[in-house]
């Protein structure tokens, strides 16, 4: 999925609607406390983010967080009844839905 939304050396960026980048979060890097609220905000198994995963088939070390950051001022404007934000959530939805195919 990240990779229909990040910049593409080969393709014109302006080729693109929107722009993801990506960051990761490390457990060695947060509290105990808010790894733990972290990941039951997002519904996740808080036993499944470790610092050295015990079962790579199941276990991770990171989480993969896809970030969005409006470049231009003229997305702050609407276009055909829409705002930026709802233009992201159609493209971010298609985008989701193609992956899933």
């Amino acid at each position: 999925m990240f990779d229909e939304l990040r910049v593409d050396p080969s393709r014109p960026i302006q080729d693109r609607a929107f722009i993801a980048f990506y960051m990761s979060l490390l457990p060695s890097k947060l509290t105990d406390i808010r790894i733990e609220s972290l990941l039951d905000e997002l519904g996740i198994d808080p036993h499944t983010l470790q610092e050295v995963p015990e079962a790579p088939e199941r276990d991770r070390d990171h989480i993969f967080l896809i970030r969005n950051t409006p470049m231009t001022p003229w997305l702050r404007y609407e276009e055909e009844g829409r705002n930026y934000i709802d233009r992201y959530l159609d493209v971010l939805e298609e985008t989701i839905r193609k992956t899933i195919a």
